[in-house]
């Protein structure tokens, strides 16, 4: 097999491997909200803290969101900063 061929396999091994991870949710609660920056901080089950963005809801608004509503959201480890929350959605009773 030639090199660009091992590369191209590479490739698409790592690419495969990347689409059937699984799919992580994580549940917290509310415990900052910025309005004028449309930004908020989430304490998680996991015992960490997540920043999230207006544009990271998957519902309504920022507006909307009252501190201590329950979220489940997707953790996110950005290459820089703190740890992020993104696809966040309220817990309905």
């Amino acid at each position: 097999m030639r090199r660009s061929e091992e590369l191209l396999l590479e490739h698409a091994v790592a690419f495969t491997f990347q689409v059937i991870l699984p799919l992580v949710i994580v549940t917290g609660r509310i415990t900052r909200l910025i309005e004028h920056q449309q930004i908020g901080i989430i304490a998680a089950e996991d015992g960490n803290e997540y920043v999230f963005k207006s544009a990271s809801l998957s519902f309504g608004t920022f507006g909307g969101l009252s501190l201590g509503a329950k979220v489940i959201f997707e953790p996110i480890t950005p290459l820089k900063g703190g740890l992020r929350a993104s696809a966040v959605r309220l817990v309905t009773k």
